[in-house]
């Protein structure tokens, strides 16, 4: 059966100690790599983005700060999934060694530097100007990279995440 989307995500970006960003490379739509993330499905903020991140990486969070709240327009593939509030979080403090999960993330899921980080932003931006799709279209680009099977097997950063990470001036 599947979900439907209550439109409420939470994501958190994890550094190693050589400022190395965690991203998941994801198994099920939207391919693409993005920091760990998911519904809340009715928990509070904190309980979501703990059980994200362990599900997803197996690491345990201790410590958050609030980065960004926005509203973005981006297809789910849940049910009456077209739009999400998303909160996310930086982890101050967190512990545990990588063990990314089967069923969730790619062989690729690992910690990337800002070099690799800025790469995946490229072909992002690359595959948005093949299609001649803007950036900002979170909707439209998102479903067209759905459709592709080579950005399936060498995606970019997720379009939802490249405008938030751009937002946090991260890329």
């Amino acid at each position: 059966m599947v979900k439907i989307c209550d439109h409420t995500s939470v994501g958190i970006l994890v550094f190693n100690n050589e400022g190395e960003i965690l991203l998941n490379e994801r198994k099920r739509l939207p391919y693409a790599f993005a920091p760990p993330a998911g519904h809340l499905d009715g928990d509070e903020k904190l309980a979501g983005i703990k059980r994200e991140l362990l599900e997803e990486d197996g690491i345990e969070v201790l410590k958050l700060k609030s980065v960004l709240e926005s509203k973005e327009f981006n297809p789910c593939r849940r049910k009456e999934g077209n739009w999400h509030l998303w909160h996310v979080f930086r982890a101050e403090k967190w512990q545990g060694k990588l063990k990314p999960s089967k069923d969730e993330t790619k062989s690729k899921t690992g910690w990337y530097s800002q070099e690799e980080l800025n790469n995946l932003a490229l072909k992002t931006e690359i595959a948005a100007a093949k299609y001649k799709i803007k950036l900002s279209n979170l909707t439209l680009l998102t479903k067209k990279l759905s459709e592709d099977k080579y950005w399936e097997e060498n995606p970019g950063l997720e379009p939802v995440w490249y405008k938030m990470l751009k937002i946090l001036r991260v890329i």
